[in-house]
């Protein structure tokens, strides 16, 4: 069991990142938050084994349809032992 916590930059807010993220959370299985940051930029601690993790992450260095990641930056934090995934 593994925590990130991924920044995301570019065209992030306004195109349903964090709603997309939540749907991909869901669906891997993973737990965690999403949310705006007042630059711009959106927060994402998630936490779930390895692999799913990987799985996760690649589809965050595109994210959904109209967003534009233009820079990614991935932190390995403790697990926290999160039971849910929130949109914040």
């Amino acid at each position: 069991m593994s925590r990130l916590r991924i920044e995301v930059k570019g065209i992030v807010q306004g195109v349903g990142f964090r709603f997309h993220a939540h749907r991909q959370a869901s669906a891997f299985g993973l737990t965690g938050f999403v949310r705006n940051e007042y630059d711009g930029s959106v927060t994402i601690e998630i936490e779930g084994d390895d692999d799913t993790l990987e799985g996760f992450e690649k589809w965050c260095r595109t994210g959904p349809p109209r967003a534009e990641v233009r820079h990614y930056k991935r932190i390995v934090l403790p697990p926290a032992g999160s039971n849910s995934f929130l949109i914040l």
